[in-house]
């Protein structure tokens, strides 16, 4: 991985925009490299700034409302995984036909 793509990842992990992949990705190389925890922590403080900067916002009570609309009752159990079920159900072949009428077949002879 280049420079440029290390202080890039640093600084996405900091903004926290990786996907789940990238952002694992992240967690192993700062307990793994004492160099990229170190740009991680570079770009923690630049970012930081940008945060003094700004004042908060609270969001429009309706917002809380329906974002508390959303969530179950319990939010544990938002994270346990539905089943799956025990077998799944089979797939009946499909019968070989003739193509729809105007929709000619390739020659298999052309196939590469």
């Amino acid at each position: 991985m280049s420079d440029d793509d290390r202080a890039g990842l640093a600084a996405e992990y900091v903004l926290g925009t990786l996907d789940a992949d990238e952002r694992d990705e992240a967690v192993a190389l700062i307990d793994s490299d004492p160099a990229f925890a170190a740009l991680v922590t570079a770009w923690e403080r630049r970012l930081s700034e940008l945060h003094a900067m700004v004042d908060p916002v609270t969001p429009p009570a309706e917002i809380w409302v329906a974002l508390r609309a959303r969530l179950p009752d319990d939010p544990a159990a938002a994270l346990v995984p539905p089943p799956v079920p025990a077998a799944a159900p089979a797939i009946a072949p499909v019968a070989e036909s003739a193509p729809p009428p105007g929709l000619a077949s390739a020659p298999t002879d052309a196939i590469v």
